[in-house]
C-alpha cells in the first residue's frame, strides 16, 4: 500500500482497488479541494497497460461514461494516471440497497448504459478484452 502525496498536490487517502498491473487510490487534490482517483503501475511492469489506458481515456474525452482525464506522470518507481472520481461502483451500490439486488427495470437501464459505453470505446477503434462482473 502506498502512502504520501503526488508532487505535493494530491494526498493519497485510501486504496480502492488493485490488480495485476497496479493499484487505484482515492486522493485529495489540495488545489481543487476535490477527490480524484489515481491509478499506479509499477515501472517494472513489462506490459505498460497504464500507458495504453491513458491513450484510450484521452481519446474518449469528453464522455458521460468515462472519468475525465486530469493528468499522468511518473515517479521513481511508478507510472500514474489521475482522473476524476466517478462515483461508487455497482457492487457497492447493490450492497447498500435495502434488498441487495436491483429491479428488472434498473438492471435493464444499467445494461443499456454498459452497452453504450462499450460502443464509445468501439467508435474510437478499441476493443475491451477484459469485461467481467466484480
Amino acid at each position: 500500500m502506498l502512502t504520501g502525496s503526488i508532487r505535493g498536490r494530491r494526498h493519497l487517502v485510501t486504496r480502492i482497488g488493485q490488480g495485476g498491473f497496479g493499484e487505484i487510490y482515492i486522493a485529495h487534490d489540495r488545489r481543487t479541494e476535490q477527490p480524484v482517483a489515481i491509478k499506479f503501475e509499477k515501472k517494472s511492469c513489462q506490459k505498460e497497460a497504464l500507458k495504453f489506458e491513458i491513450e484510450v481515456l484521452s481519446q474518449l474525452q469528453p464522455s458521460i461514461f468515462f472519468p475525465n482525464f486530469i493528468c499522468s506522470g511518473c515517479s521513481k518507481d511508478f507510472n500514474y494516471l489521475v482522473m476524476d472520481l466517478h462515483g461508487p461502483n455497482l457492487s457497492s451500490v447493490r450492497r447498500h440497497h435495502r434488498k441487495r439486488c436491483f429491479s428488472i427495470t434498473t438492471t435493464v437501464k444499467i445494461g443499456i448504459e454498459m452497452i453504450l459505453s462499450i460502443k464509445e470505446i468501439h467508435k474510437i477503434g478499441f476493443i475491451h478484452r477484459d469485461i467481467k462482473p466484480v
